[in-house]
């Protein structure tokens, strides 16, 4: 299975806006996620601009952990495995659908980032052991 790590990203003509943390496998990926999120608000936002520091495994927020109690996965954090439907998979994150992000890499759902409903998930393994 593809590790996922921890990458923060920022703008470099605005510090003040502070960076955001995203979970991905590669700082490319990272950094084009950041990229169409800034983009959609500050139109004249280069890729170049873009700065992408690597800080360690998958992290999981204060909302992600409360997303995950709430939806009854209390132990689900950000870097777990999961399967959906035959695809093994890397829970990176949540949305404000209450529901998991997760980066596939393998099956029908390969190279994707879906939106999955709880109810969807198979745990791949023990979540106690990270």
């Amino acid at each position: 299975m593809p590790q996922v790590f921890a990458f923060e990203c920022s703008v470099s003509w605005a510090p003040q806006w502070g960076s955001t943390t995203y979970n991905r496998h590669t700082a490319g990926q990272a950094k084009a996620d950041h990229f169409r999120h800034v983009r959609e608000a500050w139109q004249d936002t280069k890729f170049t601009d873009i700065r992408v520091r690597k800080v360690g495994p998958a992290r999981s927020s204060p909302q992600f952990i409360r997303n995950a109690e709430y939806r009854g996965l209390p132990d689900l954090r950000c870097g777990h495995a999961v399967r959906v439907h035959g695809s093994n998979g890397v829970v990176v994150g949540h949305n404000a659908s209450a529901n998991f992000d997760v980066i596939f890499h393998d099956g029908r759902y390969s190279g994707q980032t879906l939106n999955v409903h709880p109810s969807e998930l198979e745990i791949v393994g023990d979540l106690t052991e990270e």
